[in-house]
């Protein structure tokens, strides 16, 4: 009978041992379970927040966007404005912070009429900012093509009709745009188009005309500008605003076999770029469109 209690005895022991190994056990996992919930109500938060604060940027950003184009709105011609690119405002309060906004354009326009003897080689326009700063260049107002020399704030000094095209008479308001070389030949289904020459004054989204006497003129929509491996319009979309896609053939310094590439002629654009921040928070956001005169 007592080697019986005894064994019983044991047998109470070794299961209360059990116990307190199973209990320790199931508070631990508790305890995980408790650190892990708080951690992810934490992150949650943390997320939310941050979601919140990203959000409040974008709208800053957008109504700097809105800002920008109504500061456009009151302009006849935008290619008269004197600077480029235009600071629209910069840290402009708005609700919970403020947004900074830029405008920058694709051409400028003649301040004067331009005679069309060859020796009117100082052309005087609004602007020359964002131009090519090493010369020589190449400019087209209306259909001629000039080379430019040399530059002032509001003046280029250039050889006339150039690659192959007529001197003219020009008045003042023309639109002068700045011309590219097409680098390599493309086909009618090309989206990447390769230059060379200095781009600034080119949108960083927007529209290119190729002028191409041979094969036709055509208008392209591009979705930006690359440096690397080769200077190119990537995101091509081809045969634009009633224009054919078609075959164009590298520059090669003669306008009657070659084409051309400048900025839109059929309507008149800018790029807007405006940047929201939150007050106080290293948050911000930054988005831009293409604004069309119509």
């Amino acid at each position: 009978m007592r080697n019986a209690d005894f064994g019983m005895r044991q047998l109470l022991k070794r299961q209360q041992g059990v116990s307190i190994i199973a209990a320790i056990f199931i508070i631990t996992i508790l305890a995980f379970m408790g650190v892990m919930f708080v951690s992810l109500i934490g992150t949650g938060s943390f997320t939310a927040v941050n979601d919140f604060q990203s959000t409040q940027a974008l709208y800053l950003a957008e109504g700097g966007l809105e800002y920008g184009k109504e500061f456009l709105r009151p302009y006849s011609n935008w290619y008269a404005l004197t600077t480029d690119p235009v600071n629209v405002a910069t840290d402009q309060a708005l609700g919970a912070g403020s947004f900074t906004t830029t405008i920058n354009f694709p051409a400028t326009s003649l301040s004067n009429n331009l005679g069309g003897g060859a020796g009117n080689t100082t052309i005087k326009v609004r602007t020359t900012n964002k131009f090519p700063s090493t010369f020589p260049f190449f400019i087209k107002i209306d259909g001629e093509y000039v080379s430019c020399t040399a530059s002032t704030a509001t003046t280029f000094t250039c050889n006339r009709a150039q690659l192959n095209s007529t001197i003219a008479n020009h008045f003042a308001g023309a639109t002068v745009l700045p011309v590219l070389n097409l680098s390599l030949n493309i086909t009618n289904t090309d989206t990447t188009i390769r230059f060379t020459g200095d781009s600034s004054k080119f949108l960083l989204r927007g529209t290119l005309n190729i002028d191409d006497s041979i094969n036709g003129d055509e208008e392209i929509t591009y979705s930006g500008i690359q440096t690397t491996p080769s200077l190119a319009f990537t995101g091509c979309q081809r045969g634009q605003n009633g224009t054919t896609a078609v075959a164009h053939t590298a520059s090669n310094g003669d306008s009657t076999t070659s084409a051309y590439i400048t900025s839109i002629q059929s309507t008149k654009e800018a790029f807007v770029n405006s940047t929201g921040s939150v007050s106080g928070l290293n948050v911000q956001r930054v988005v831009s469109d293409v604004a069309d005169q119509q």
